[in-house]
């Protein structure tokens, strides 16, 4: 599993340009892409996964707090009996702030979400890494008066 730090040392190393061999550079933009795309989509799984683990354990929380779990279910989670009163929508919301397990897969949803913002990012800038080589390129063209 590729972390939000592996991913950040790459494109340290990555992102730089050899200003001195364009051909290599310009061969090595698809292969950035392709990279950086196998990370986008890792994490976007990850984040649906886990988005979807969220969902379901709401649901079986909201359940547990009313009191609708049957024995079998309670066992099954190994939960005892919620021996609180029905809770309103607002104090059900509260639970669920105050909930560790909801709090663990949002935590890990977030580190997803930056993942993945973190990852477009670098896809945007591998996307416009053609003009920034361009750019060079007539740079160094005007300075060797050409």
């Amino acid at each position: 599993m590729p972390s939000i730090e592996e991913v950040k040392e790459s494109w340290k190393i990555d992102s730089n340009i050899d200003s001195t061999k364009f051909e290599g550079e310009l061969i090595r933009t698809p292969m950035l892409h392709a990279k950086y795309l196998d990370y986008l989509i890792y994490f976007r799984a990850k984040r649906a996964a886990t988005l979807r683990k969220l969902n379901t354990l709401k649901n079986a929380k909201r359940r547990y707090f009313r009191g609708e779990f049957t024995l079998a279910e309670l066992k099954e989670r190994d939960w005892s009996q919620w021996q609180g009163l029905k809770p309103s929508s607002s104090e059900l919301n509260q639970l669920f702030e105050q909930d560790a397990d909801l709090i663990d897969i949002e935590e890990r949803l977030e580190y997803y979400n930056t993942a993945l913002a973190a990852v477009e990012y670098i896809m945007r800038a591998i996307g416009s890494r053609g003009y920034e080589l361009k750019t060079l390129l007539d740079y160094q063209k005007f300075i060797s008066g050409g």
